[in-house]
């Protein structure tokens, strides 16, 4: 089955299975092997379901998926005293990666690609890793502790950044990575959550590039890269 342009939007990939309910409701009546076709529906579904929640270039879960996920995550924090971490990453002068390399922006795309690889690496298999938009991620880390969820950051941090600088070591400026790290509170929401965490990856922007900003109990603390 060829890619459907309208599998890109919400509507389209409602109108494309209900299209597809039908294909094989027909193809059902029809068919004298049920079991083999039992198995083509399954593994079609199951294909459906994960382009619904990943990001096409990068296979990171998508916007629409963390959002759904840190939604619930948040709730447990609030009701259950469960803890919760964000971090919000971008990689700094991302464009001229795409503007210096040769092959413009396929050198962008992979380094997204392997990008993704990297941060399940170094956050582990707990993490849910997605892709925000652009050059932008998120890492929702539930039961962890502040501590710890620093440690981690700086890792990610140290790592991630020391790898961009290998990969576009010709490239300037330097390529390298900024981050706003929060840790729920339980009073906020999933949406309160991200909107702090944007605002500390901006002024980690502003005040210079590879480096984090977390929130502490209130109190800001920053961590230098390289």
């Amino acid at each position: 089955m060829k890619y459907d342009k309208r599998l890109a939007s919400r509507e389209g990939s409602l109108e494309h299975l209900e299209w597809l309910k039908g294909y094989y409701l027909e193809k059902i009546k029809n068919t004298k092997d049920k079991k083999a076709l039992a198995e083509e529906i399954a593994y079609k579904i199951a294909s459906l379901e994960q382009e619904a929640i990943r990001d096409r270039l990068t296979g990171a879960f998508n916007r629409g998926f963390v959002g759904a996920v840190l939604g619930l995550e948040v709730e447990l924090v609030g009701s259950y005293g469960h803890s919760l971490g964000l971090v919000m990453l971008d990689i700094d002068y991302f464009k001229s990666i795409n503007d210096e390399e040769p092959d413009k922006h396929a050198a962008g795309d992979r380094t997204l690609i392997e990008l993704v690889k990297l941060l399940r690496e170094v956050c582990g298999s707990l993490a849910i890793v997605g892709r925000w938009g652009g050059e932008e991620f998120v890492v929702v880390v539930p039961n962890v502790s502040g501590e710890n969820l620093r440690e981690m950051a700086v890792d990610v941090g140290h790592s991630v950044g020391g790898w961009l600088a290998q990969r576009a070591k010709l490239v300037r400026p330097k390529v390298t990575v900024s981050m706003g790290v929060v840790i729920a509170s339980g009073s906020e929401s999933g949406t309160d959550l991200m909107i702090k965490a944007d605002k500390l990856l901006y002024k980690a922007k502003e005040s210079g590039r590879a480096r984090l900003v977390m929130d502490v109990g209130g109190e800001e603390v920053v961590v230098k890269f390289g």
